[in-house]
């Protein structure tokens, strides 16, 4: 079955068209002002008409209202790429329907407060967190695996992942996607070619060894 990829925190052109040579299967865009990684409207504008139809673009927004997310899908929507916004922030995903675009809604674990009923087509599993996401702190595989009858069959596992750790992690708990944005890079912002390369061939060897 194949794992896809994605990467997180994207900032840099050179990022962009490494993570397209690789074959990286969605490439996400910070747009959270208060996020290390955050990229500025027109930045994302910039680095989505690099990927073209060439893979999946995500939007990542923090208590983003359903306006907001319209203003930023105005702006990628003459780049050709398919867009998703990825929903931090415990909205509900049925507010956003009207921007037509796909959704992944994320489930923090861990955290005081209890998780939101799924609702949206494709979920994404992190650890709670104030800066929400790209910590490099590793999610707890028993949390997975409590949470799984509510998810949806497009899932996506995040938290803490890295070259050394992606292979076990998609053995033990068959997401549909994997996430990466600190356990691929030099700092906040900046991708480690070497550890991105090792990462995307490890999810590929994993597939393989599974298939045969």
């Amino acid at each position: 079955m194949k794992t896809h990829v994605k990467v997180c925190g994207l900032r840099r052109p050179e990022d962009v068209d490494l993570c397209l040579e690789l074959g990286v299967d969605l490439l996400g865009f910070n747009c959270w002002p208060k996020s290390p990684r955050y990229a500025a409207p027109a930045l994302v504008e910039s680095l989505v008409a690099r990927v073209g139809g060439r893979a999946d673009v995500v939007l990542v927004v923090v208590d983003a209202t359903p306006d907001d997310v319209l203003r930023l899908l105005g702006q990628v929507a003459s780049a050709g790429a398919t867009t998703w916004i990825q929903l931090h922030g415990g909205q509900d995903p049925f507010a956003y329907t009207a921007a037509g675009s796909r959704i992944i809604q994320v489930l923090r674990v861990g955290g005081a407060s209890p998780l939101p009923a799924v609702t949206a087509e494709r979920a994404l599993i992190d650890v709670h967190h104030p800066d929400f996401g790209g910590t490099g702190r590793a999610i707890e595989h028993e949390h997975v695996e409590a949470l799984r009858p509510r998810l949806p069959r497009e899932w996506m596992l995040a938290g803490g992942l890295t070259p050394s750790n992606v292979g076990d992690a998609i053995r033990a708990l068959r997401p549909w996607g994997v996430d990466v944005a600190s356990g691929v890079e030099q700092e906040p912002g900046v991708k480690d070619r070497g550890k991105l390369s090792d990462f995307v061939r490890l999810v590929r060897e994993t597939e393989t060894i599974d298939a045969n």
